[in-house]
């Protein structure tokens, strides 16, 4: 994120315009087993490990896992000369496997989501994975940041990070936070949300000041969303 805000200087002197649209290929999401004795036994194949955290998320002492797997079909990956972003450009779709570690030392499948990490299509937008913290599982809980910037076409830049704990037989979410920079008005705004004590700080600010308002709000009682409500990631606003 320092990076981003660094080159800002250079990026304000710039209008957006947008690429030539690529035609994305349709993807087929696989199954994957209920049960393996490895994380990367659930890895279907034409798929790969991209990213991975472990620790307890069940409360049996037993280190877990989750793993962000990505496709590896050739098909996917495009050609881009000529217009913004990288040539080639990568398609393959992401999908996000959660997995509680056994007695036995096997692992039982408890989460397969498809949607939480948007797939990419557009080759002038970074990266969702980029200037963001990697996955983690700490304390209990799950945390997953995903980011955006866009070198032609918009210009917002920022991250939007969630976090999930295990209850009630799913992963709902307790937590989230969203940056978000303006780099044409240089206008910041960041939200903090704790749905376990409905209270949601609202900060607004400047990249040029140090200056802040801050407000706080509180949210009305309402059942916690569970993962696969949430949807695109990117595209997740919270009830203000």
């Amino acid at each position: 994120m320092i990076a981003r805000l660094a080159a800002i200087a250079v990026l304000l002197l710039a209008g957006p315009a947008l690429a030539d649209e690529l035609v994305i290929p349709p993807v087929e999401y696989p199954k994957v087993l209920p049960y393996a004795d490895t994380p990367e036994a659930f890895v279907p194949d034409g798929w790969k490990v991209d990213l991975r955290a472990e620790g307890d998320l069940n409360g049996d002492a037993l280190p877990d896992v989750a793993v962000v797997m990505r496709a590896t079909d050739p098909r996917n990956v495009l050609n881009n000369k000529g217009g913004f972003g990288p040539d080639p450009f990568d398609s393959n779709p992401r999908m996000l496997l959660i997995a509680f570690r056994q007695e036995d030392g096997r692992y039982s499948l408890e989460l397969l989501n498809n949607t939480l990490i948007p797939r990419a299509t557009e080759p002038e937008r970074s990266d969702v994975f980029e200037d963001v913290d990697p996955p983690a599982i700490s304390q209990g809980v799950f945390k997953i940041g995903l980011g955006y910037f866009s070198s032609a076409g918009g210009w917002g830049m920022g991250r939007k990070s969630y976090t999930f704990r295990h209850q009630h037989g799913g992963f709902m979410l307790i937590g989230f936070d969203s940056l978000n920079v303006e780099r044409n008005s240089g206008e910041m705004n960041e939200v903090s949300v704790n749905y376990l004590t409905r209270k949601v700080k609202l900060t607004a600010g400047r990249i040029d000041s140090d200056a802040e308002k801050v407000r706080w709000k509180a949210l009305p009682r309402k059942p916690l969303l569970w993962l696969s409500d949430i949807g695109d990631g990117l595209d997740y606003e919270p009830a203000r």
